[in-house]
């Protein structure tokens, strides 16, 4: 399945997967401490869906540019949704730097 990139009204699907996670964990923007799943854990859950809704396996990450809008769509739902650094997302989603991450999110 190939996700569509579409106007400011409508999402994509690698959007509407972390939405679900999100309502899955009863995470909105505030922290629930008391929920059983980590942080990290949740952000796995995060790149893994997205990577399934973008019908890209873990090689993909690693052979796509570090600038691929997939990859900055991806590290921005994981900055909305957990407290992951910039570093740790740059390693997991094969993108360089944190400060690279910093950067693009910004941008």
């Amino acid at each position: 399945m190939q996700v569509r990139l579409f106007g400011d009204s409508e999402v994509s699907n690698a959007e509407l997967v972390v939405t679900k996670l999100v309502v899955e964990t009863g995470r909105r923007g505030g922290r629930a401490r008391e929920h059983s799943e980590t942080d990290e854990s949740l952000a796995e859950r995060i790149v893994i869906e997205s990577l399934s809704a973008l019908d890209w396996h873990e090689v993909d990450l690693a052979r796509n540019s570090k600038r691929r809008e997939d990859k900055i769509k991806i590290a921005r739902q994981l900055r909305i949704h957990t407290p992951m650094t910039h570093q740790w997302m740059a390693d997991r989603l094969g993108m360089g730097s944190g400060s690279n991450v910093s950067n693009l999110l910004a941008s």
